[in-house]
């Protein structure tokens, strides 16, 4: 799209110029999860706990995973438990083509890969002290079956939580990535913050800020609206819009969102 009358743009990651993810940052990532599997999982005879939304985040964890172990003689358990995310792993398989489609296949076949559908077996899962890989929804904890997860491995030192991409700082998920929170409550019930806590940066599904600012200067519009981030993550960006903007002689009006914007088209 090279013109339009109104641009929606998104700012979650408004304010962090210094984030970039390129084949660099994903090598170091696939890195960073091999060896907190080999660590947790082989040596310690513990548990990663992967927070996942269930379309894309979930189906590209486990691709990384396969790949990872597939010609290796010891192999992790991989848990899926996740109703939602069963269905569209099955639906993958059908739409994907090509080698994209032999290796999607390859994985659903793998041995090592569990899918968990009843709320009774994820319940057994959740009290087992079994050595395993378990991605669960949703990537923010806020709902979901990722929460009982939580509560068994938080307290555990030898257990680690590894997020894949952006958590709102307010969310659960945000709440236990912060190193200042020595405890985090779930469900009306404080847990003591013992495990390990690690991130995939590269796994964001959003926009890096020189996208944003790229993509947003480069379109031709009278109006730019900013949503999906903080008021600060806004902000920031909405000054580095117009900044670039001027060099081009450009009166693009940028407008950071809020719950009463309204606008008629």
């Amino acid at each position: 799209v090279e013109k339009c009358d109104l641009m929606v743009l998104e700012s979650t990651y408004g304010d962090r110029p210094e984030l970039k993810v390129r084949e660099k940052e994903r090598k170091n990532d696939y890195d960073k999860l091999q060896s907190i599997i080999d660590t947790q999982v082989r040596e310690l005879k513990s548990r990663v706990i992967i927070p996942v939304f269930a379309q894309s985040r979930a189906q590209v964890i486990a691709t990384m995973i396969y790949e990872l172990y597939k010609d290796k003689d010891w192999q992790p358990k991989v848990y899926v438990d996740s109703p939602l995310s069963i269905r569209i792993f099955k639906a993958y398989s059908e739409l994907l083509d090509g080698e994209d489609k032999d290796i999607f296949n390859k994985l659903m076949v793998w041995d090592n890969l569990i899918f968990v559908k009843e709320p009774e077996n994820s319940m057994a899962l959740v009290e087992s002290n079994e050595p395993c890989v378990i991605l669960s929804t949703n990537g923010f904890c806020t709902t979901g079956r990722v929460r009982h997860h939580l509560k068994k491995v938080i307290p555990d030192p030898n257990a680690t939580v590894l997020f894949c991409g952006y958590t709102s700082p307010d969310s659960l998920g945000g709440i236990l990535r912060n190193p200042k929170n020595k405890s985090i409550t779930i469900d009306q019930k404080s847990y003591p913050c013992r495990c390990s806590v690690y991130n995939l940066k590269s796994m964001s599904g959003h926009a890096m800020f020189e996208t944003l600012l790229s993509y947003g200067s480069e379109i031709q519009t009278s109006k730019i609206v900013l949503h999906h981030g903080d008021k600060e993550q806004k902000e920031t960006l909405a000054a580095a819009l117009k900044k670039e903007m001027s060099k081009q002689c450009r009166t693009t009006k940028v407008i950071c969102a809020n719950s009463s914007l309204k606008f008629y088209l």
